[in-house]
């Protein structure tokens, strides 16, 4: 995580600035907190952080009932998918699906019928706008758990203690991201094209784990391959 706070942010955002108000208890001190927090989001969901990937192991089924309710903080499911981890006989990983390829098969089937789930797409409700795990065929009475992969949304900088959940090294990314828009809310926009292009290099500078870590291949063949070794 960062080690600059929030208070931190504040004061360096209000020096090129020159508004003492945008401190911690100022008066403005909710439009740098503001930027602050835009500027995360921005190279935080435009580039991908291990810092943003969770699981969830503790979904389950239940018979009849075709969702499932996602946890507070999920954004999307990650690429590594869902997966079936009991009963034993059914582990396996779920097939993602469009709504529409849900709604027409669905039709093709009583609503009444149960079976073994194989197929999700995530969909909003009214209750939960930020949509539901929906599973087809309707689960059957064998109760499934399963383990979900998923990109989790940013906790937002709030207290003036809390720091970016991203490396260190992103600290300054998102402080120049945040003095930008200070300049671009007060109509200094030739400062703010100056600093915005300053925050553009920066961003460019960094790199993520994913770019940096080798990665990792295999597959059947290589399995086989090593299994051959092993035996010889």
């Amino acid at each position: 995580m960062g080690t600059m706070t929030l208070a931190d942010f504040q004061i360096e955002i209000a020096g090129p600035l020159g508004r003492s108000a945008l401190l911690n208890g100022g008066a403005d001190a909710s439009l740098s907190k503001r930027w602050c927090n835009f500027a995360m989001q921005e190279f935080g969901y435009g580039l991908k952080f291990r810092q943003l990937i969770a699981t969830d192991n503790t979904l389950v089924t239940v018979a009849g009932v075709e969702t499932i309710n996602l946890p507070t903080d999920f954004r999307f499911v990650h690429e590594d998918g869902i997966l079936v981890t009991a009963p034993e006989t059914r582990v396996g990983k779920l097939i993602p699906e469009s709504r529409n390829q849900f709604l027409l098969k669905r039709g093709f089937i009583q609503t009444s019928s149960r079976s073994q789930p194989r197929y999700y797409h995530i969909y909003p409700t009214a209750t939960k706008p930020d949509g539901v795990l929906v599973l087809r065929p309707v689960p059957d009475s064998t109760v499934e758990t399963l383990l979900l992969h998923y990109w989790k949304k940013i906790t937002l900088l709030s207290g003036s203690a809390d720091v970016s959940p991203f490396p260190d090294e992103w600290d300054d990314v998102l402080l120049t991201g945040a003095i930008y828009r200070g300049f671009r809310y007060y109509g200094e926009f030739d400062r703010y094209q100056n600093v915005r292009n300053d925050y553009l290099a920066i961003l460019k500078s960094r790199t993520t784990e994913n770019q940096l870590e080798e990665f990792p291949i295999g597959g059947i063949s290589e399995s086989q391959d090593e299994g051959e070794n092993v035996s010889q």
